[in-house]
């Protein structure tokens, strides 16, 4: 294999591998450390599916979002989630992260590349007898600050049109 081939299949197992433990994170409930994978002028974008009649192709919102969010913003849920009184997560939602599907294109910048992920997201809320499956597909900027990447940006794009309770996790 060429020395270009090793730097791409090297490029694409250390994103795989950011996901992964991104996923474990969330799934933990590890907020603080996840926090620390964000760069300082993240944007974290889930825009509303919107359903165009006749036509079936995915479309989204420019305007409306499930979240439009900064790294204010996320601090300050990740806030609200540690003092328990965050009631749409009153028991905590159990999640468990499928990502796969993972693709990497570097751009101009050799420190930025675009990861597109599908999320395969399981939620078990208050009623164990009752869980929910919420598919995304995602499309993530990683930047790499010294030895390690972090988020710049992430939309995610929500599979379903109609969700059956309130949206308060992390994509």
């Amino acid at each position: 294999m060429s020395d270009h081939t090793n730097q791409e299949l090297l490029l694409h197992y250390e994103c795989q591998q950011w996901l992964t433990h991104e996923a474990c994170l969330l799934d933990e409930n590890r907020y603080e450390e996840w926090f620390a994978l964000l760069a300082p002028n993240v944007e974290y974008m889930v825009p509303i599916r919107i359903v165009i009649e006749g036509d079936s192709r995915p479309a989204f919102s420019e305007r409306a979002f499930h979240f439009k969010e900064n790294r204010a913003s996320l601090r300050a849920r990740i806030d609200r989630l540690n003092t328990g009184f965050a009631w749409a997560e009153r028991p905590p939602t159990r999640t468990q992260r499928f990502v796969c599907n993972v693709s990497v294109a570097r751009g101009i910048d050799p420190a930025k590349v675009t990861v597109h992920s599908s999320l395969l997201l399981y939620l078990g809320g208050s009623d164990p007898s009752r869980g929910e499956i919420l598919t995304a597909r995602r499309r993530d900027r990683l930047v790499q600050v010294g030895d390690r990447w972090t988020l710049e940006a992430r939309w995610a794009y929500i599979g379903q049109t109609i969700l059956s309770s309130s949206l308060s996790i992390f994509l």
